[in-house]
């Protein structure tokens, strides 16, 4: 089976318009000015979607990134203070760890 390597912007749903810049595909600019995908050398807004670059998929059916599945709902939490990695830790057993950019709207 074939692994499809992008949707188009027409077919895929609403909600994926804020999606990530790329999904991890690092782009940049080319002489002629226009924004090109490093890989393929393709235009960004002439490919439409493509699959996260870590895993190769796309959302799940909640529209969550695949790698990260649907977590639930957050059940503990540790912003690490500035000095040590902070944790998140989810209702479905999934913890992530790291240093955290925290962002309040």
């Amino acid at each position: 089976m074939k692994k499809i390597k992008t949707i188009s912007f027409e077919d895929a749903p609403n909600t994926w318009y804020d999606r990530c810049s790329g999904d991890g595909h690092e782009r940049d600019y080319s002489k002629d000015g226009y924004a090109r995908y490093k890989d393929t050398s393709e235009l960004v807004g002439d490919v439409g979607y493509r699959p996260c670059k870590k895993c190769g998929e796309f959302p799940n059916a909640e529209e969550d990134d695949a790698c990260l599945g649907h977590l639930g709902n957050l059940i503990n939490a540790c912003c690490g203070h500035g000095n040590k990695e902070g944790y998140l830790q989810f209702d479905c057993g999934t913890t992530i760890r790291g240093f955290f950019t925290i962002e309040h709207n």
